[in-house]
């Protein structure tokens, strides 16, 4: 029984630091921190992953018309496409 709590408690802790990492990521998109996107990238953020309004990183760059968060979110998935 303990073991099972051990376990459930575990991946509860995964999932909200997963989801902190994409607030964060989204926090960084709408404020145009171009260094933050680019670091939470490369440290395995999902540029993909879509908020409860359904909105990605791409769409909410957009939306704030952050041309330069744009580019770097394009130029992450290209580079995702090549390897």
């Amino acid at each position: 029984m303990k073991l099972a709590w051990l376990r459930w408690l575990w991946l509860f802790l995964a999932v909200v630091k997963v989801h902190a990492d994409e607030f964060a990521f989204f926090d960084a998109v709408s404020a145009g921190d171009t260094s933050a996107v680019s670091e939470s990238l490369a440290a395995g953020v999902d540029p993909n992953y879509a908020d409860e309004d359904g909105l990605t990183p791409l769409i909410l760059a957009a939306k704030h018309g952050r041309l330069e968060v744009m580019l770097v979110t394009r130029e992450d998935e290209k580079s995702q496409m090549i390897t």
